[in-house]
């Protein structure tokens, strides 16, 4: 007979969600998990709760000495994204408990960090730029790509394209020097597009 897994309750399971701010718990990740629906009522959420210590006998982690109280405990769990919440029980070793507890901690202090703070950020000289050297109009034009990206449901931005008058234009240039964005087309028939790096700018650039 197979063992019970202790897993959570849906409330244990929503509140490791709003103290991260539906934000995955992985440093270098952070992706946001939840967003609204294209049906225009319910909302998309791409997050789960994982448990530290397995649910169950023979599961990543497992801790013998757990009770049950203990495995659906919210203090045995950490809000992650889908794709990182499957990486860390795929390598366990990798991803051990007090690394978990460490990533969970530091996602609820960040989320706290943000409540009451909307907008401020943007307006903040050292935040202005999410880390990268850039000038102002290279910031608002990436602001601008960033609205697009949130508009269009952060869908893939490899095949979202903007038109530019020519390949010379200097602020599209500088932000492909810094590698947010790739240039791409004809002489006469220029387009713009997101680059891998341009999408995390735009992460970290949320959270700020």
């Amino acid at each position: 007979m197979a063992e019970e897994r202790h897993v959570f309750t849906k409330d244990t399971a929503k509140r490791l969600c709003d103290r991260v701010a539906s934000i995955c718990s992985k440093p270098d990740c952070k992706a946001p998990t939840k967003g609204p629906h294209s049906d225009g009522e319910s909302a998309i959420n791409v997050g789960m709760a994982c448990h530290i210590h397995a649910a169950s006998p023979g599961g990543p982690r497992y801790d013998v000495n757990q009770t049950e109280e203990d495995r659906r405990s919210i203090h045995n769990g950490i809000w992650l994204c889908r794709t990182c919440g499957t990486l860390i029980d795929t390598d366990e070793d990798r991803f051990p408990a007090p690394l978990l507890r460490a990533w969970r901690a530091e996602a609820e202090l960040a989320a706290f960090k943000t409540i009451g703070k909307p907008a401020a950020a943007f307006g903040a000289p050292t935040d202005a730029t999410g880390g990268v050297r850039m000038s102002a109009d290279a910031v608002e034009y990436m602001r601008f790509l960033m609205d697009d990206f949130i508009e269009n449901n952060f869908r893939d931005h490899r095949n979202r394209w903007f038109g530019l008058k020519s390949h010379d234009e200097p602020i599209p240039n500088e932000l492909r020097a810094l590698g947010l964005v790739q240039i791409q087309g004809m002489r006469n028939d220029p387009r713009l597009s997101l680059t891998d790096a341009g999408v995390a700018w735009i992460m970290r650039m949320r959270q700020l």
